[in-house]
């Protein structure tokens, strides 16, 4: 079935060769990760851990589109639709897309300054199947984005006749870039999801795709529905940048409701010089471009980042509900498409036993 789909989105892609451009992309990241628990026994791993193909371009200078498949991992259809700029700075999306929450989230991995996200991403969804309007403004230094959007299943979902939520989101930013290398991002997001009496489960690795287990689990039946809120706010001084959120999920059983909560500190600071990138219109951090690539005789750009991010789902009396990671990262960007990634993690479970796990991690990621 998934190799049928891989020949139509081939297909697609010839198809739309016809329009206006035509671009080919896609990404390898391979991971090694080496564990040590508090007993002293220690394992490892290595693996793919993405391998994606992109087809995007324009069919009309106001018409654009992409289709992204995935080799690795649970969810093969990544980004899937067509944007339409309805009017000046007005875009509508349609198809297999992330939902407009989190500005972890919404900014790509291949741009993220750790090699997973933080354990926040535990509470939200991953790409659904919908629409959204997002409309960007700006006055002088001051610039907003606001977007809307409705979601259903996910692609691979639909593919597989899963059961999913049917979800409406929003989100607010507001940024101040009073120069290219200076910024101060604040934004809010909330959704609403209607499970109709499904299941659902939150548990995460602690931030290590290669992780054996979930550090922390837990599963509500018989779901209502869900409300999401999430607080956004990232700076940028030259070559330092601090970023955090914190995110409430509130669950309503036909029993009862619970809450749950999970957040995040980070900061970075180049040693070359360079700056984060970020993307006004999309609310969004970009690619770093190093300022003397190894491709012109430079060193590339080296960039040391901290983070501690928790998650708590101890309002259902669960074991282990209580999670802590502080991470410790360093990142060659050798270009501005190939980069080398270094982290070390301490897992710390906070109930009820205080147990631990400590995790290296090393990282090549290329992509073009």
């Amino acid at each position: 079935m998934k190799n049928s789909l891989l020949l139509i989105y081939l297909s697609l892609g010839n198809l739309l060769y016809a329009g206006d451009s035509f671009e080919v992309s896609g990404q390898i990241v391979a991971d090694s990760a080496w564990f040590t628990d508090e007993e002293g026994e220690s394992t490892n791993e290595q693996a793919i851990r993405r391998a994606r193909l992109s087809l995007s371009g324009k069919i009309l200078p106001t018409l654009k589109y992409e289709i992204e498949y995935s080799f690795t991992g649970n969810n093969n259809w990544k980004d899937v639709y067509l944007e339409y700029e309805v009017l000046p700075e007005l875009f509508l999306k349609v198809g297999n897309i992330k939902e407009s929450i989190g500005l972890e989230a919404l900014t790509s991995s291949k741009y993220n300054s750790f090699m997973e996200r933080s354990l926040a991403q535990a509470l939200l969804s991953k790409r659904k199947l919908g629409m959204k309007l997002r409309y960007p403004f700006k006055n002088d230094d001051h610039h907003y984005t606001l977007t809307m959007g409705a979601f259903g299943k996910s692609l691979d979902e639909l593919i597989d006749n899963e059961e999913a939520s049917k979800s409406v989101v929003a989100r607010a930013t507001y940024a101040y870039i009073p120069t290219k290398t200076q910024l101060l991002h604040l934004g809010i997001a909330t959704s609403y999801s209607d499970y109709d009496g499904q299941s659902i489960s939150l548990n995460t690795e602690p931030e290590s795709d290669l992780f054996d287990r979930k550090l922390v689990s837990t599963k509500v039946k018989d779901v209502e529905q869900t409300q999401r809120v999430d607080i956004e706010s990232a700076i940028i001084y030259n070559s330092f940048a601090f970023q955090g959120e914190y995110l409430f999920i509130g669950v309503d059983s036909i029993d009862t409701s619970y809450n749950f909560n999970s957040w995040y500190l980070q900061g970075s600071w180049f040693i070359t010089g360079e700056s984060k990138e970020y993307k006004a219109k999309k609310a969004s951090f970009s690619r770093v471009k190093p300022l003397n690539p190894l491709t012109q005789g430079g060193w590339g750009a080296w960039e040391v980042a901290v983070r501690m991010s928790q998650i708590d789902i101890d309002d259902k009396d669960e074991e282990e509900s209580i999670e802590t990671d502080y991470t410790l990262g360093i990142n060659w960007y050798a270009t501005k498409n190939l980069r080398v990634m270094a982290n070390y993690i301490r897992a710390e479970l906070s109930e009820p036993t205080g147990t631990s796990e400590n995790i290296m991690q090393i990282r090549t990621q290329f992509d073009f």
